[in-house]
């Protein structure tokens, strides 16, 4: 994909055990420039970022509640997520996003090119989990489900 999107950038956003390693990837691939490695980050700082991505992509192989991928349905963005945890109740595949079966490249590959090559597409996933936000996880709605 990288000669196939030559404007796309990957930005990384957290920190953990394997980020010495990936930035040494990083590197031996010689795509510096288009891949960025924040680190660890606190939630005020990465909330901004976060707002000026095209696609949020979760790749993680086993995910809880999905907190971050919440955030990022909460900014009105399309989600690339493993079919894992909390993922397969936010998202709707090919209404709010698509999602994949965790260490399956061939199909992460395929739903980023469908998302960067289709901007109707993009925002109109990015409206709909805008609406899934307000119907489903708004704090109101929350707390009206626990009384």
């Amino acid at each position: 994909m990288k000669d196939e999107f030559l404007i796309a950038r990957l930005q990384i956003i957290g920190g953990g055990p394997l980020e010495d390693d990936l930035r040494n990837h990083v590197k031996q691939l010689g795509i510096e420039d288009r891949v960025e490695l924040t680190g660890a980050m606190p939630t005020a700082q990465v909330v901004p970022m976060v707002r000026k991505m095209n696609v949020y992509v979760q790749s993680a192989d086993l995910e809880g509640f999905g907190l971050a991928t919440l955030e990022a349905v909460g900014q009105g963005l399309p989600v690339i997520a493993t079919r894992t945890g909390a993922h397969t109740d936010i998202i709707e595949p090919g209404t709010n996003g698509l999602l994949y079966d965790a260490h399956d490249v061939n199909a992460l590959t395929q739903h980023l090119r469908t998302l960067m090559n289709d901007a109707d597409l993009r925002r109109k996933m990015g409206k709909a989990n805008l609406q899934v936000a307000r119907e489903r996880y708004a704090s109101e709605v929350i707390w009206a489900r626990t009384e």
